[in-house]
């Protein structure tokens, strides 16, 4: 089975690389790029190993804050991650059979004890979590059914205290 690095740069505004190699996050069980948002002062990366969801957090003048990788508890994911920042932590989502979340501080602290469940429906499987913030909530969408078949497109609204705000997905 093969393993692929998960490495980042710094880039100016104007374009030009920073970095004159590339910053070293960790080991990614599939080819899938990482997710990465910035907020509270470090960006924070996403990636899925074959122990499950990962995150890094890094500085912006390139320092990697966390040695080991943050381990998001819960069971392995579908190699796609996402992450926002809303007001004062992070939101990373990943799909298993269902979609999950976990909310950490840019201090590496995981606010929640079990993953939080972000969609009502769960009667076919979730695929391609993305997630933002719009200074108030998140918004989490997915694509629901296999590849083969009709996918639909759903969304919930969660607030920042990790429930969902809706009664029913949003298609």
């Amino acid at each position: 089975h093969l393993s692929y690095i998960v490495e980042g740069s710094r880039f100016t505004t104007a374009g030009a690389r920073i970095d004159p190699a590339p910053i070293r996050l960790g080991i990614a069980e599939y080819d899938i790029p990482p997710a990465v948002a910035f907020g509270g002062g470090c960006y924070l990366a996403t990636w899925e190993d074959s122990e499950g969801v990962c995150a890094k957090r890094i500085t912006p003048s390139g320092v990697v804050l966390d040695t080991s990788p943050l381990r998001i508890p819960g069971d392995n994911g579908y190699s796609f991650t996402d992450v926002a920042f809303g007001d004062s932590f992070f939101l990373v989502t990943w799909t298993n059979s269902r979609l999950c979340g976990y909310r950490i501080t840019p201090a590496g602290t995981f606010l929640d004890t079990t993953p939080l469940q972000l969609a009502i429906d769960n009667s076919q499987p979730h695929r391609f979590p993305h997630v933002a913030f719009d200074g108030t909530n998140f918004l989490v969408t997915r694509r629901d059914g296999e590849d083969h078949d009709n996918p639909t497109q759903r969304c919930v609204r969660i607030s920042q205290n990790g429930s969902i705000l809706d009664t029913t997905d949003l298609t």
